[in-house]
């Protein structure tokens, strides 16, 4: 049986997706590995390193992580054993973090960290597929958000007061996304689940928010519930 939980942290730059994984490393009870990881197609094979002066894995270190590691893989690599065979995954460890790009094909929790929306920005956006056709213009995700349709934990960071009603209409539209029969085809179709998610608003930087206590217990829940048979 596995050991481990297998977490993916994504998000666009500047979201806070590195202050999630700070939060989950400092608040673990065991080991816990993190790796940045990026997609490169100039690579012919995946490659780990481990700069120290790496910008996101000195702030792993600082929280806690048992291990870090740089991992870049060309889009071949994607779903191979590539990432299991690192240097890295061969330490023991409750869970593994993985920031940036996914280069599994599978996860235990695919975690989504949302910026709050800009000033007429809004999750959900038209695009006419077939004009020949003249077909309805179908829902699509926005470009900033892309990702977020496939998160099981979505976590919508706000830096101020002002952003909690933008964060709030964000994780409406995420609940509604499973809930309106169109929008769920047009976006999700046959690769969707309707499976409840979690979604929170949360100021990741304020220990005391109740979103980012939330979503960090969903996250532990799904480490402990992996975790079944390993080392004392």
């Amino acid at each position: 049986m596995r050991e481990r939980a297998l977490i993916h942290v994504a998000g666009p730059p500047g979201s806070g997706k590195t202050t999630f994984v700070e939060a989950i490393l400092n608040a673990a009870g065991a080991p816990v590995l993190a790796s940045r990881c990026v997609r490169d197609d100039a690579l012919r094979q995946a490659r780990e390193t481990a700069p120290k002066n790496h910008p996101e894995l000195r702030r792993y270190r600082q929280a806690g992580a048992s291990g870090v590691a740089l991992f870049a893989f060309p889009e071949n690599d994607i779903g191979s054993d590539a990432f299991f065979m690192t240097n890295l995954m061969m330490d023991y460890s409750q869970a593994v973090l993985l920031e940036g790009d996914n280069p599994l094909g599978f996860i235990d929790l695919a975690i989504f960290v949302a910026p709050a929306p800009r000033a007429n920005e809004t999750l959900f956006v038209r695009r006419t597929r077939n004009l020949a056709a003249a077909e309805r213009a179908k829902a699509a995700i926005a470009e900033r958000y892309a990702g977020i349709q496939h998160a099981q934990l979505v976590v919508v960071n706000i830096r101020s007061e002002s952003e909690q009603e933008g964060g709030e209409q964000i994780v409406a539209d995420v609940v509604r996304l499973r809930k309106d029969e169109e929008l769920y085809d047009d976006i999700l179709g046959s690769r969707g689940s309707k499976i409840p998610i979690t979604a929170v608003v949360a100021n990741l930087t304020d220990p005391d928010d109740p979103g980012r206590k939330k979503a960090l217990a969903r996250a532990a829940r799904v480490a402990l519930e992996i975790v079944v048979d390993g080392p004392p």
